[in-house]
């Protein structure tokens, strides 16, 4: 099912293995990184991330290992309030990684 989380005061968040989550980012006190788990361990999940802060800090979104990247890199950031990424891995099969869709 579907699951809400607001991420805030923390410097690293490895994130739980569902289907769906959505994630609510808010970095005014600190830098956010957000660790995916593995795509091809993790098949047919969707993570929406949004940022609601609008401070100078960072919030990056990385993959997990080497070669489980998001639309070829090794990381995204999110830049601005309001600013979301949609991440999808397709099947368990798939060794590509991670989409933004």
């Amino acid at each position: 099912g579907i699951r809400d989380y607001k991420v805030t005061g923390v410097q690293t968040c490895a994130l739980p293995i569902s289907d769906v989550f959505t994630f609510l980012l808010d970095a005014t006190s600190n830098d956010i990184k957000v660790v995916l788990p593995h795509a091809t361990l993790n098949g047919n999940k969707m993570y929406v991330f949004k940022r609601v802060d609008n401070s100078e800090n960072q919030v990056l979104i990385q993959g997990s290992a080497i070669g489980n990247t998001i639309d070829g890199e090794n990381s995204v950031l999110i830049h601005s309030q309001y600013e979301s990424k949609t991440l999808v891995s397709y099947s368990e099969s798939d060794p590509t990684g991670w989409f933004i869709v």
